[in-house]
């Protein structure tokens, strides 16, 4: 197989307004071999670029875990600001582009205010860092990871020369193309862009309505790192002892949380001893804590705020059922996808119950390891919670399902070598003569 020489001269305008040639050197004699069905490089490492505004927010365990396992490629982050250290450690070079941080925000305020610019088309990554970077590092890919942050990094690939993967994830597909001008900017980004990403079929089928050519998207399933949430088998819950109910998510309306509210005032009608625990917080936490109080539920809700990983992994353990009853929100928002606790929970053999929402439905086994309903169905969502919790033996074969699932369907080493797979795939494409 051709050597995947790619050399790209580009015009950098620096800070100061001088003109600096580079040459960015992106894949130095990468030569493309089969291995155990993939392909590898074997004279030379290939260097992903992962671009992400902040890296990372506490929810976002399924970008982490993407870049912390890569196996055949080597992956650098560039960002605004790197947040959330402790729990999310990494050996990967992390380039913070604004030593002052209020720079970037400066700049697309800037950008709107004297230059016309909308906000969304602010160079915030179009820095003489980045180009440094992907140069010293020998950058072969870059990935943007959400929508919004392809369209901001389309700078960067014009002037690189570069190819980009673009991974979609939620927001982006749902909520973001409601609006004109992010209709125009994806627009852009579906013809410029050479690879698109999403987690499940219907948030692919939802790319292709925006109008990205259907061959371009890609569907590589959510991974979590098995061996690190422990299998506990379902035993039925101890004389004196509650049965514990578990949300985790972010206070918005997708995520439902208002008719999980509902649905457990309903369920203890029937299990008298059911405790909801919640994980989580955003700008609806006044409602929820009005609704919490106005309806007498403050004896067994315990709120507890924005938790570590750590934190959600250890309460998920404890769980007797995770509940995700997740919604298209008003303004179009959803969840795109589907939560990785939902995978985390199947790991740990928690069962799930939750909403038919979204690609929700592609990532648990209906009637196995998860019972679903139609979104707002609190009435629905109470009944599977009182079967579940009711039926000790029922709850044991869920867990057995689920982990059994999440070992064939989910492992993030087979995530990461298809993800992997089409890195080098670019590559060897643009290795390749053009047909004359």
């Amino acid at each position: 197989m051709a050597s995947a020489m790619v050399w790209v001269r580009i015009i950098l305008v620096g800070t100061g307004g001088a003109r600096d040639d580079i040459d960015i050197h992106a894949a130095s004699g990468v030569r493309l071999v089969g291995q155990h069905g993939h392909m590898t490089s074997v004279s030379g490492e290939l260097t992903i670029a992962h671009f992400r505004r902040w890296v990372f927010e506490l929810t976002e365990t399924f970008l982490y875990n993407q870049i912390s396992c890569a196996n055949r490629t080597t992956p650098i982050c560039i960002t605004i600001e790197r947040r959330n250290v402790d729990s999310f450690p990494l050996d990967t070079p992390v380039v913070e582009l604004y030593s002052w941080k209020p720079l970037a925000v400066w700049m697309r305020r800037l950008s709107g205010r004297f230059l016309r610019i909308p906000r969304h088309r602010a160079p915030v990554f179009d820095h003489p860092k980045t180009y440094r970077e992907i140069r010293r590092h020998r950058v072969a890919v870059l990935h943007s990871h959400f929508g919004h942050t392809g369209f901001e990094v389309l700078p960067v690939k014009h002037r690189s020369g570069l190819p980009m993967v673009t991974t979609f994830y939620g927001h982006d597909v749902s909520a973001l193309p409601r609006q004109g001008v992010w209709r125009q900017s994806f627009s852009q980004l579906f013809r410029d862009g050479e690879v698109f990403i999403t987690e499940g079929p219907v948030m692919k089928n939802r790319l292709v309505e925006l109008g990205c050519e259907p061959e371009k998207v890609h569907v590589v399933k959510l991974g979590i790192c098995l061996e690190k949430y422990q299998f506990r088998t379902q035993q039925p819950s101890q004389p004196g002892q509650g049965h514990r109910v578990f949300f985790c998510g972010r206070f918005t309306e997708k995520k439902g949380l208002i008719y999980a509210l509902k649905a457990v005032r309903r369920s203890r009608e029937v299990v008298d001893d059911i405790e909801l625990h919640i994980i989580g917080d955003g700008d609806l936490r006044p409602q929820i804590e009005a609704f919490i109080s106005e309806n007498q539920m403050t004896s067994y809700t315990y709120l507890h705020g924005s938790e570590s990983h750590a934190r959600v992994i250890d309460e998920l353990q404890k769980a007797d059922l995770l509940l995700v009853p997740s919604v298209t929100a008003s303004d179009g928002d959803s969840e795109g996808g589907a939560p990785t606790i939902l995978l985390e929970a199947q790991a740990c053999g928690v069962p799930i119950v939750a909403s038919r929402h979204a690609d929700i439905p592609n990532v648990v086994v209906e009637g196995g390891s998860a019972l679903l309903s139609n979104e707002r169905d609190d009435a629905m969502l109470a009944r599977h919670i009182s079967e579940v919790l009711q039926d000790p033996a029922s709850r044991s074969r869920m867990g057995e399902a689920g982990r059994g699932f999440v070992e064939q369907n989910h492992d993030v080493s087979n995530q990461i070598a298809t993800l992997e797979d089409i890195y080098f795939q670019m590559i060897e494409d643009r290795s390749r003569p053009p047909v004359s």
